[in-house]
Order: structure tokens, then sequence, then C-alpha cells
């Protein structure tokens, strides 16, 4: 899967893997009127932030304010960005939860 990057100063990966989710989950109701079910999702608990520094660039600044630009409106390396990139979201793909693991009781009402 390619996936967009800011620029040539990007860390994270323009290329990623095929990846999947696999969920499961049980349910019995061999109780009268109650069930009781669990599971595991994303058991492999994968996310897309496995080898990649970061999803979301500039996260914690959603709006720029500390970016700095030069007279053509392309961010600027600082210290406080080394990478000069702006805040993007468009590189969030896939799970952001790892493995969870559930337990429930169920009622139905007659």
């Amino acid at each position: 899967m390619r996936l967009p990057t800011l620029g040539d100063l990007d860390p994270r990966q323009e290329y990623l893997p095929t990846w999947s989710i696999q969920n499961i989950q049980a349910t019995y109701d061999g109780f009268n009127n109650f069930e009781i079910y669990g599971g595991v999702k994303n058991i492999l608990n994968w996310t897309p932030n496995n080898n990649n520094p970061f999803i979301i660039a500039r996260a914690n600044d959603p709006f720029d304010e500390e970016v700095q630009f030069d007279n053509q409106g392309n961010a600027q390396v600082t210290a406080n960005n080394p990478y000069a990139l702006t805040f993007d979201p468009s590189y969030v793909y896939g799970p952001n939860q790892g493995r969870r693991v559930f337990l429930g009781l169920r009622y139905t009402l007659n």
C-alpha cells in the first residue's frame, strides 16, 4: 500500500506491507435467558505505527503555530521541526488500538 508522505525529509515509510485484522468471539447460551461471551480483537496486535516513528505528522501542533514557512509557503527545517512537516493526519489507516480482550454477559428479555 502506498501512503502519502510530505516530502523528502518525511521519515515515514512510503510503501507499507500487506496487513489484516483477525478477531474472534465465542458465546455460550446454556443458561436461561443469559449468554456469556468473550473474545479477542486484533489478535496479532498490529498497528500502523509498527516500524514508523509517528503516524500523524506534528500531532502536537495541529494548527501549525510553531511551523516556519518560506516565501513560497513551504515548511522550513527548524530545531522544533527537523523534518519540515506540517500537521498531517492523512497517513492514518488501519487499527489504532492493539490487542484487546473482552468478556461480557448478555440478558435477553422475552
